[in-house]
């Protein structure tokens, strides 16, 4: 992998969870596997994260991990990084406007999903599962819309392939087979964005 972005390797600082694969900054690490970037992964513990709190936030004003500094540019929030990174790399952003709505669409919807998700980590997932079937039918429906396939843009993949990956990854139902069968656009996409060489690769060394 290389990088692309000025001269210096941009430098990704999120946690390191008991559950690495969970948080909004495994979001962003698909997509720099998708995009071959190299980068730093600076990884904080939670007991450690009093130390840290301060100096993240003079990067980020909300207080908040993940953080990318691009030389001496800094990147917060995960969704606007995956967006800023595809302009930058001129690809994953859609090549007209109505692509790119396409993708802000299910976006925002997928971010929707992650503020209900986060709910589960408290101990209580009977709240979040109840929403689960809304979630992935606006997903389905919105796939639909494209007409295209296996991803939201045919055969190109957009920033939305791994918010869309990880959504059904967190709630557990990669291999749900009555999931699949419900939403058969939802999990193609995931099938096929999975299988990505790079993101197959990634996939397997994170477990």
């Amino acid at each position: 992998m290389t990088s692309p972005f000025a001269s210096s390797k941009p430098v990704f600082t999120y946690f390191d969870l008991p559950l690495p694969s969970i948080g909004r900054g495994e979001v962003v690490r698909l997509f720099f596997a998708e995009a071959q970037i190299e980068y730093d992964d600076v990884r904080i513990f939670h007991g450690d994260w009093a130390a840290h709190k301060e100096n993240v936030a003079k990067l980020n004003p909300y207080g908040a991990l993940p953080v990318l500094q691009l030389g001496d540019k800094v990147l917060t929030q995960h969704v606007p990084i995956l967006r800023y990174l595809s302009k930058k790399l001129g690809k994953y952003g859609g090549s007209d406007d109505d692509e790119a709505f396409a993708i802000d669409q299910i976006t925002d919807v997928y971010i929707d999903w992650r503020g209900s998700w986060v709910t589960t980590l408290g101990g209580d997932a009977s709240a979040h599962a109840e929403k689960i079937p809304r979630f992935y039918s606006a997903f389905e429906g919105f796939l639909a819309q494209s007409g295209k396939g296996p991803f939201l843009l045919g055969d190109q993949v957009s920033y939305a392939e791994p918010c869309l990956y990880q959504a059904v990854h967190n709630d557990g139902n990669l291999n749900n087979a009555e999931l699949a069968a419900k939403f058969p656009r939802l999990y193609a996409l995931v099938k096929a964005f999975g299988a990505r060489p790079q993101v197959a690769k990634y996939l397997e060394e994170r477990k």
